[in-house]
């Protein structure tokens, strides 16, 4: 099941090369656009064709270790992260008004980050750390001039940021936080034993942060801005009456936001603390299941209300 799973992703993946986003809207030539896609489908394909083999058992158990590590960041690395972020900068525009500040800055992230990521996970699986710290002081740099440029594009903006930027603002100064924790942790790691003590917990905590602080929030900014939009394009024909039902559709979806930003942000904090809390109470110390109770808790109050306002979206019409 898993060996066919992959077989359709591949396929999926191979047809995506022919659709790659351009956004004219960040000033980028098509060609830059595809690098920034095209080692992203590259990525994805890799990293299935590699799930595949270890779900038909066609990899020597001796090769096991690597595969799964170029398995995981593959995809999660190369796919997932290049195409939120690329997308959360195509959008960006739409939510400001406004182009981003500075066209130069913009291509040269995406020059940077794809280079950055390809870096990071070839120092990953040969276990070469010089290339790792290599891959990640290169993402941290692409990172940070993009988020550079979009708090630049804020502060010039003349509109009030719509709730769904808050999200990817956000989500974005989470990834950038995750690159320098990995580097730290590259660094900690060539002592024997380690300055600073990182177990099972930590980790956990770490890949978590990273899947809600920068994948769900992205989400989050990603589906507000793009689910009215279709569903308006979808009922309404008339251009006047499509934007007044569009604006409509934005209002309802923006509904409760403040509360759903801080209760994701305050979620995922918990997570932190709870592996934070390793370092000063024993691992069986009632704390730390409460502080993960408590992340779950605040988790599910944001999940469980955005679910129910696209869902309730999904069902309007330009009559309700």
């Amino acid at each position: 099941l898993v060996g066919s799973g992959g077989l359709l992703i591949i396929a999926a993946a191979c047809s995506l090369f022919t659709r790659l986003p351009t956004h004219p809207s960040l000033s980028i030539s098509p060609a830059l656009s595809a690098w920034w896609y095209g080692v992203a489908l590259v990525c994805l394909l890799s990293g299935a064709l590699l799930g595949v083999a270890m779900g038909w058992a066609r990899v020597l158990p001796d090769e096991l270790g690597w595969i799964k590590v170029a398995h995981s960041h593959l995809v999660v690395l190369g796919f997932v992260f290049l195409t939120v972020l690329g997308l959360m900068q195509g959008v960006l525009p739409t939510l400001l008004d406004a182009p981003l500040s500075s066209p130069s800055l913009t291509r040269t992230v995406f020059c940077l980050l794809p280079f950055g990521v390809l870096l990071l996970i070839s120092g990953l699986v040969l276990s070469k750390v010089l290339v790792q710290l290599a891959g990640g002081l290169v993402l941290g740099c692409g990172l940070l001039l993009c988020a550079w440029n979009v708090v630049r594009t804020w502060k010039s903006a003349t509109q009030p940021a719509p709730p769904a930027f808050f999200h990817l603002l956000v989500s974005m100064g989470i990834l950038l936080m995750m690159v320098v924790s990995g580097l730290l942790l590259a660094v900690n790691l060539q002592w024997t034993p380690p300055p600073v003590r990182v177990g099972q917990l930590h980790l956990l905590a770490y890949s978590h942060v990273f899947f809600i602080g920068f994948v769900l929030q992205s989400a989050f900014g990603l589906v507000m801005v793009a689910l009215p939009l279709m569903i308006s394009k979808r009922h309404v024909k008339h251009h006047k009456k499509r934007r007044l039902f569009h604006a409509a559709l934005v209002t309802r979806m923006e509904r409760w936001s403040t509360l759903q930003l801080w209760s994701v942000n305050l979620g995922m904090l918990g997570l932190i603390a709870g592996a934070a809390l390793v370092w000063w109470v024993p691992l069986k110390s009632p704390w730390i299941p409460l502080s993960a109770w408590i992340s779950a808790f605040l988790l599910v109050i944001p999940i469980g209300l955005f679910t129910l306002k696209v869902v309730r979206l999904l069902g309007s019409t330009p009559e309700h």
